[in-house]
């Protein structure tokens, strides 16, 4: 793909992620779509790792249910994503029609305190 923003793929697009970068804010847009693996979740912890210095916002098509608590499958995205690179700041999700919210507070230095709100 030749857009300047795009940053690359993952299985012919099943996921990608961008690039922004906009008033002095670097961000990165990580996309993977629904049913992901082992695979899938190494490939964006790997995009992660890469960008550090960028500012994550994750998009899936299952995180939480309608009810506000995560799926099964957003609670294993929390465990070895959110909790793991601390450039996450928020995730978006679909599947549920409803609109919810919920706010996890994150201790990434150990200090007994929070470090940042995704």
């Amino acid at each position: 793909m030749s857009k300047s923003y795009y940053g690359g793929t993952y299985k012919n697009n099943r996921g990608h992620y961008d690039l922004i970068s906009v008033g002095g804010n670097d961000d990165i847009m990580v996309y993977l779509g629904w049913s992901m693996d082992a695979d899938g979740i190494a490939w964006i912890s790997e995009v992660l790792a890469a960008h550090p210095d960028r500012k994550a916002i994750l998009h899936f098509h299952e995180y939480m249910l309608a009810t506000g608590t995560r799926h099964p499958l957003g609670e294993k995205l929390y465990q070895e994503i959110m909790l793991k690179h601390p450039n996450v700041f928020a995730v978006l999700s679909g599947h549920y029609h409803e609109s919810q919210q919920l706010i996890d507070e994150i201790d990434d230095d150990g200090d007994g305190k929070a470090d940042r709100k995704v």
